[in-house]
């Protein structure tokens, strides 16, 4: 009797375990991955997803390639990113522009849908300097 107890305890999770087995899915990425910079080289989101695709390099071991493709205020390579095959192998670094540019845009080409937000990665703080001999002590006051 102990013994059918201890089969009928111990096949359930043997089976559930070969099933996993079998249903391993594929490694992920399966060849080098591309990371399109619409920005220029040397600036904050250049640099950003410079330093992201050599993280991701260690953490995958396969190429991330890193394309600058500008033009546009950032529009031009997220365009091709947004017709790129949508397999993961295609990623954007680009800031929160383009999603607020494209509202207002009105022939907008770019269908928002088409993207699918991984992370935020990286927040840049905005100041506003004026000259000292502006009577101004709040950007509210200016709005006056």
């Amino acid at each position: 009797m102990r013994l059918i107890r201890r089969l009928v305890s111990w096949v359930p999770g043997a089976a559930i375990a070969l099933f996993m087995c079998a249903g391993h899915a594929q490694e992920f990425p399966s060849r080098p991955v591309r990371m399109v910079v619409p920005f220029p080289p040397s600036g904050p989101v250049d640099w950003m997803g410079r330093s992201l695709g050599a993280q991701l390099e260690k953490r995958w071991h396969q190429p991330v390639v890193i394309e600058n493709r500008t033009g546009a205020g950032g529009y031009a390579g997220s365009e091709q990113v947004a017709r790129a095959e949508p397999d993961g192998h295609t990623l954007l670094a680009q800031g929160n522009a383009l999603g607020t540019y494209n509202l207002f845009l009105k022939d907008a080409r770019l269908d928002m849908r088409s993207f699918a937000p991984l992370s935020m990665i990286m927040k840049t703080p905005w100041i506003v300097v004026v000259p000292s001999v502006v009577d101004l002590s709040s950007v509210a006051s200016s709005m006056m």
